[in-house]
This record gives structure tokens, C-alpha cells and sequence, in this order.
């Protein structure tokens, strides 16, 4: 399975458990917050990454109570805006602040620069990095677009900021969440 990076959209706190010892809370999912799900066992838990009220990106899980009240939304359901980039739409998510952008193969690419986008076509985030995001282009500093990855691949990914903030008001990648 892939990690994917999920919002919370349920309009309220969830509680976020302990994986080894479920009956213990570690901490909540504020509404509108950004975290990764890593795996799930079919259908009443989620196994995520989240940033713990003690700033630590740790792992957790959701439990299947009420699972179905709960409005966990696909970051990529929310793009700041979306556009064609040479003939392809792709969903654009704009960059608070300068990020590092990496390879596919971990290796550094660059930079992107703050309040420049970057484009994407799926949710799909780091298997060894899991705050890390897919992207297809990185915006230049002059409006430009450049493809990231190498040309085998054509992507890279990169360094969302979750693991220092994830709440919509401070992550370093955002959209309309």
C-alpha cells in the first residue's frame, strides 16, 4: 500500500491511539489537518503518521468507531488550483515557505521556492519518506515550469512540512483545505 496524504475534514477533533496498545490515546487530529495513512486492515482501523502534540511525526491509528462520520479527505481533493502543463492537467499546491524537492531515488533535486507552486497528478507520498509528496513540476522563481526526476522517471518528490506543522495555517505545502 501506498502512503497517501489525507485531510481532516470532519469539522471536529479525532482521537488518534497508541498502535500497540489501542485503549491509549496519543493524541488528535485537529479539524483540517494534514497527516499520512500508511496502511489500514481492510476496513476498521487506519494506520497513520501524525504530528503529536509534542511535535514528534510519530505512527497511530484510527479506530473504526464512528470511522464513518469521520470526513478524511485526500489532499489532492483540494488543490489550490488546477492547470495544463504541457498538455497534462495537473492540481497545484502552493509553497509557504522554500522546500526541498528530491529525486524519486531520495537523492536532492532543489529547491522550491516559497509562494511558487508545485504540480501533481496523484497522492502518493514517500515509502521511506512518508512526508514526502509525489510531484510532477516544480514552479521556478520566474514562473516557469520545470519537470522534476530524472528523465527515466519524470517525477520527484517533495518535503511537505508535515513533520513541523501540519494544521492548514502552517504547513509548508497548502491548498483550499
Amino acid at each position: 500500500m501506498n502512503n497517501l496524504l489525507y485531510i481532516n475534514k470532519n469539522g471536529a477533533t479525532i482521537p488518534v491511539y497508541d498502535i500497540n496498545n489501542e485503549s491509549r490515546q496519543i493524541g488528535y487530529l485537529n479539524d483540517r489537518e494534514a497527516f499520512v495513512m500508511y496502511d489500514s486492515n481492510g476496513s476498521n482501523r487506519l494506520y497513520i503518521y501524525f504530528l503529536d502534540g509534542s511535535g514528534n511525526f510519530v505512527r497511530g491509528v484510527i479506530k473504526e468507531e464512528g470511522m464513518t462520520n469521520y470526513n478524511l479527505k485526500f489532499y489532492t481533493e483540494y488543490p489550490v488550483k488546477k492547470e495544463y502543463i504541457e498538455g497534462n492537467q495537473y492540481l497545484l499546491f502552493k509553497m509557504r515557505k522554500s522546500m526541498p524537492v528530491y529525486y524519486a531515488d531520495a537523492n536532492r533535486w532543489g529547491t522550491v521556492a516559497a509562494n511558487c507552486y508545485v504540480a501533481t497528478d496523484r497522492n502518493i507520498c514517500g515509502a521511506t519518506h512518508p512526508d514526502w509528496a509525489y510531484i510532477k513540476y516544480v514552479q521556478s522563481s520566474s514562473g516557469e515550469w520545470v519537470r522534476v526526476g530524472y528523465e527515466a522517471d519524470g517525477y520527484g518528490f517533495v518535503d511537505t512540512g508535515i513533520k513541523t506543522n501540519s494544521l492548514y495555517t502552517g504547513m509548508a505545502l497548502y491548498g483550499t483545505w
